[in-house]
């Protein structure tokens, strides 16, 4: 990652989808199921290392930009300072604190960004905790007058790109002109006025962020070629919440900021407590000459300790125990990842089984997010009787949802070639008839299983009637979901399924051959809706094909919602070297089978989550950073 005197950091994060959960995952009684996407965030850290460069470097302050090649006037300028802090005591004589502050003329012209500025203070202070003082300030004196240049770059779906394309009003982009699109196509507007497409782009960023500056100013270093280990992935998955929390002014959800660093997964919230104290610090980056000396010593005095909060072994970070409600349980496929002897708290893995992907529509509306949580909220708080039933039921769907994806991948697990001739007979139906095709199938003899004990829990023997009816459970989950997301709209009085889209859902998954449901993600609205199909071995569609279908189905409902496709794709659930190595305790037990065979049936080969990267193996990367010089 060096070369003549340069050293490189590459980091990268993806999106995400809440599949289901919303509303419901801001209480860890409930669980929500995150995908990530295939699209990523990238972070790339460069600074000199030669000794020659410190010779003429300031001793008083570091230069510390921040660029982003798709938006008009996205160059963020901080110097970073180490001042002592005051002495009240023994123990404050050597102390000092690492603060930000941007520059005038930066302000001026790029505004402030809460997200990069945080982002970088709060990363700044952990490196401190983590490393000597005098090690930070050497790293800064090697970079020299550029100090460290950052370059934060999103792949094209985290942004609509209408605009980009210069399509009409009215007008979405096809998958061809989407395909074409250079990477990193610049945008052409100011970063706060571009139209997101709600994959989560300001977690994807401030995490891949924060990972790239803790990295390039090695307060944590990889473990072997290109990973980290659990222990690092969880510190800096806390960093990362608390960075994105302090930037939104609240303590959300954090599923966001866990599938940028964990992949896909079902996610339960942490305790909420475990960040109150530090975002009660008001942390700020201010504009040089903002603050007055006194100002500054009060923001300083202020300060605790981060490392405390943020060790990964803090229990506040494990979502508060579920038996202390009495409204929720644990799921299947919690249970199995609890047997995988992790030793860092991690959220279970969750994917889509082989054979399912995903979707994405881009709908040319807007959401507003928060009022829609604030009502939602509201109502909750009034309601409480009514609201805490409803969760219930939306819950369980939920559960079942979780459940049945499991059953799925347990299937393939088991017998990977059954399993897709089973998938691609059902790819070639539409769902609606699914029902009546199972009833056709012969039996698979349950009656001889009754009484013996020796069979597993999980039934794994691979039929076309345990693939089919898996397929039917999961299809019924995601009605299930959607129809108790439309009580819940209804009740609190906010769109979280608009009548208009929902209807477009319910027809696509029931004209659509191989669609085995759909529903909008996270908070609801008019922002995207999300469909998930199955994948024909034999057959397989192109994405071009299947909006082609979707259109068409569109077309005929007369509806006049503007749909444009997004390349994101499912991603999967990040897999780290210590279970690789040590997937159970007991290698002869049920449960470690049950373990073994998941991982048979993970994508092979790739990396999920939190990803190191080189510059050289991202395609259209350096291109970006040449626009950036």
């Amino acid at each position: 990652m060096s070369s003549q005197g340069t050293r490189e950091t590459v980091v990268s994060a993806p999106g995400k989808v809440l599949i289901a959960g919303g509303y419901l995952v801001l209480d860890p009684t409930h669980p929500g199921l995150v995908v990530s996407t295939s699209s990523r965030f990238y972070c790339h850290a460069q600074s000199q290392t030669s000794q020659a460069a410190s010779v003429n470097a300031s001793a008083s302050s570091r230069t510390i930009t921040v660029r982003s090649p798709q938006f008009v006037d996205a160059v963020w300028v901080y110097t970073a300072s180490a001042v002592p802090a005051a002495s009240s005591g023994d123990d404050a004589t050597n102390k000092q604190h690492w603060i930000i502050e941007q520059t005038a003329e930066s302000r001026q012209k790029a505004g402030r960004n809460p997200f990069v500025s945080l982002a970088l203070t709060y990363t700044l202070r952990l490196a401190a905790e983590l490393n000597d003082s005098d090690e930070i300030e050497a790293i800064f004196q090697q970079a020299g007058h550029k100090g460290i240049e950052i370059t934060v770059a999103a792949d094209n779906d985290f942004y609509s790109q209408r605009d980009t394309l210069d399509l009409p009003e009215g007008t979405a982009p096809t998958v061809d002109q989407l395909t074409n699109l250079a990477p990193f196509s610049a945008q052409k507007c100011r970063i706060g006025d571009v139209h997101k497409t709600g994959l989560g782009s300001s977690a994807a960023m401030t995490t891949s962020l924060v990972a790239c500056f803790l990295l390039h100013l090695q307060a944590v270093v990889p473990n072997g070629p290109g990973s980290l280990a659990t222990e690092d992935l969880a510190l800096i998955h806390n960093l990362a919440q608390l960075a994105h929390c302090a930037a939104q002014g609240k303590i959300g959800s954090g599923f966001d900021v866990s599938a940028a660093i964990w992949g896909s997964q079902l996610y339960r919230r942490f305790e909420p407590k475990v960040l109150q104290a530090c975002l009660d610090e008001g942390e700020k980056v201010p504009t040089e000459g903002e603050e007055t000396p006194e100002q500054r010593q009060a923001r300083l005095s202020a300060r605790i300790e981060l490392l405390p909060v943020l060790d990964p072994y803090n229990p506040l970070w494990v979502a508060a125990p579920v038996a202390e409600s009495g409204d929720s349980q644990s799921t299947a496929t919690e249970g199995l990842a609890a047997a995988s002897d992790h030793h860092v708290p991690k959220p279970a893995p969750l994917q889509l089984p082989p054979g399912l992907d995903l979707l994405l529509a881009d709908v040319d509306a807007g959401s507003n997010t928060p009022s829609l949580v604030s009502k939602v909220l509201a109502w909750r708080k009034e309601k409480a009787e009514w609201a805490k039933q409803l969760y219930n039921v939306i819950a369980s769907s939920n559960q079942g949802l979780a459940d049945n994806l499991l059953r799925l991948r347990l299937l393939h697990a088991s017998d990977s070639g059954a399993y897709e001739e089973h998938v691609d007979s059902a790819a070639k139906q539409l769902s609606t008839e699914w029902d009546a095709t199972l009833k056709t199938l012969p039996r698979d003899a349950d009656d001889q299983q009754d009484g013996d004990e020796h069979i597993p829990a999980v039934d794994l023997r691979v039929t076309p009637r345990t693939v089919l009816q898996a397929l039917i459970d999961v299809r019924n989950s995601l009605r299930s979901i959607r129809a108790g997301m439309r009580e819940l709209g209804q009740r609190a009085g906010v769109p979280i399924e608009p009548p208009e889209i929902g209807s477009l859902i319910k027809k696509i998954s029931d004209q659509v051959p191989g669609v085995v449901g759909g529903s909008i993600p996270g908070a609801g609205g008019f922002d995207a809706f999300y469909i998930i199909y199955l994948k024909s071995a034999k057959s397989p569609r192109n994405l071009s094909q299947l909006w082609d279908e979707i259109h068409m189905v569109k077309e005929e409902a007369e509806s006049k919602l503007t749909l444009g496709p997004l390349l994101s794709r499912a991603g999967g659930a990040k897999t780290t070297t210590e279970e690789t190595s040590n997937d159970a305790v007991d290698e002869s037990g049920p449960v470690s089978a049950l373990l073994k065979k998941l991982k048979a049936s993970e994508h092979a080969g790739q990396d999920f989550g939190l990803r190191l990267e080189k510059t050289d193996s991202v395609e259209g990367l350096k291109e970006a950073l040449a626009r950036c010089a």
